[in-house]
This record gives structure tokens, sequence and C-alpha cells, in this order.
């Protein structure tokens, strides 16, 4: 299945990352190691996680745990809507 991302996704992703690697740059790096973990087995088995807001999904990055992979199913594609700190600002990107 086509996976496509909203545009913002880069900013979420790369502003986590500059956070992360701020403090220490292995956890920068562990950061984007676990998005692509997460990422991966989205790609792999997109239904196994339950929707939580509207069509929504969320893969939880194990290591970082309050963040998530947002993602939404759609006919032909995945479409990645956010890397997202689910302790801030609740559903911004709900509107994606």
């Amino acid at each position: 299945m086509k996976v496509s991302f909203h545009p913002e996704v880069k900013a979420d992703l790369r502003g986590s990352y500059d956070y992360y690697r701020e403090i220490d740059p292995e956890l920068g790096i562990g950061f984007i190691e676990e998005y692509r973990k997460a990422l991966a087995f989205v790609k792999r088995d997109p239904l196994v996680m339950r929707t939580f807001y509207k069509n929504d999904r969320r893969m939880p990055l194990k290591r970082f745990k309050s963040f998530a992979l947002v993602y939404e199913v759609l006919d032909s594609e995945i479409r990645i809507k956010a890397v997202a700190d689910l302790r801030r600002e609740p559903y911004f990107w709900s509107e994606r």
C-alpha cells in the first residue's frame, strides 16, 4: 500500500529530533530510529491499531512513550498525518 505524508509531518519530526538532540545527540538518533520502526510497522499492518479519533489511528513510539505516529488508512494509501507528542496540544493534527 502506498504511503503519503502530510506536508507538516517533516516539521513535526524535525522539531522533536532537534529537541532530543539538544539533550543528547544519541537521543535524537534514537528518536529517528523509533520513528522508522513505527513507520515500518504501520506499512506492514496498517489496520492493527484501532481508530481513536474519527478515522485516525496511532502507532506509539516505544522508547518515546508520549509520541505516536498518527495516520489514517484510506482505500489505496496510508496517510501519515503527524508525529505527535500526545501530551501537548491534543488533536492538533485533526485538521490535516
